[in-house]
């Protein structure tokens, strides 16, 4: 945890100190989904340390993947330590300098993760959680909201780089969010990782996203769900399924009675996914 953290703390200063810089380098690795070279540049600081520290150790990171063809290219998870790092998550709001980003690091052991740390680019809030021992944010222990009520809650989702027609169904799913769900508000804040944090600590929610068939990735993840899990959450694929570290969904929510009103409002719009990507085969 010591190293997993200090070397968080670090790459988030990196972010802070690059996020009101104007002329920021980037590509395009495909349409709206971009790679800095903070990006690069923190993955690189963090695995070298963890690989000088852990050599035996199993390391997936979100460039480092991309770069070598994509996560199709990765087997799975064996019972082999690994850790799982997004070097800057958030990097579309990194790029146009807006505060909400942050770096994931997270550990997972025996195909499950044991170990979580997150700190925030700008803010420096730092979350963490080990297996059994709880989650924290700046080291006070937190649990997640016992709000029972839909109506009281922020909700969080996210839309991503899908740019394909299965659009439609994460539109209609959201306005039934807000209109069935009548709840506070939906957000879309631009980081996974914070977005699973914040209904972690109770700041929203739930979280849902993959209604469109596009999920997010392991390193979007990792770090994040184990600090949900150890707050109390509930967390799982949309389809109420156990949830997938590989999986094409997420679904959070602070407790049983907020997943048990939210999940059945989606599920009709994941289902039209699913019947649409049949079509497409």
């Amino acid at each position: 945890m010591k190293i997993a953290t200090s070397l968080a703390i670090e790459a988030a200063e990196k972010i802070c100190e690059a996020i009101d810089n104007s002329s920021k380098q980037f590509e395009l690795k495909s349409v709206a989904n971009i790679v800095t070279s903070t990006d690069k540049n923190n993955e690189k600081l963090i695995f070298d340390c963890l690989r000088k520290r852990f050599p035996s150790h199993t390391f997936i990171g979100e460039e480092e993947t991309e770069a070598s063809g994509g996560l199709e290219k990765i087997a799975g998870l064996t019972d082999n330590p690994t850790w799982i790092v997004d070097p800057v998550d958030g990097t579309t709001n990194f790029l146009h300098g807006i505060s909400l980003c942050c770096v994931s690091i997270g550990l997972v052991v025996n195909k499950k993760v044991v170990l979580g740390v997150v700190c925030s680019g700008v803010t420096g809030e730092l979350f963490q959680a080990i297996k059994g021992y709880g989650s924290y944010c700046d080291g006070k222990r937190f649990q997640s909201s016992q709000t029972l009520s839909l109506e009281d809650v922020l909700v969080i989702t996210e839309w991503g780089s899908q740019r394909d027609d299965k659009l439609i169904n994460i539109a209609e799913a959201d306005v039934e969010v807000i209109r069935k769900g009548n709840c506070h508000g939906l957000r879309q804040l631009g980081s996974g990782v914070l977005d699973i944090c914040y209904v972690a600590i109770g700041r929203t929610g739930a979280l849902y996203a993959g209604v469109g068939g596009y999920g997010w990735k392991p390193w979007d993840y990792a770090a994040g769900c184990i600090i949900a899990e150890e707050s109390g959450c509930v967390i799982r694929n949309i389809d109420g399924s156990e949830f997938d570290l590989f999986g094409n969904s997420i679904f959070v929510a602070g407790n049983q009675k907020i997943a048990n009103q939210l999940l059945p409002i989606l599920a009709p719009f994941y289902k039209k996914t699913i019947e649409m990507t049949k079509k497409d085969e």
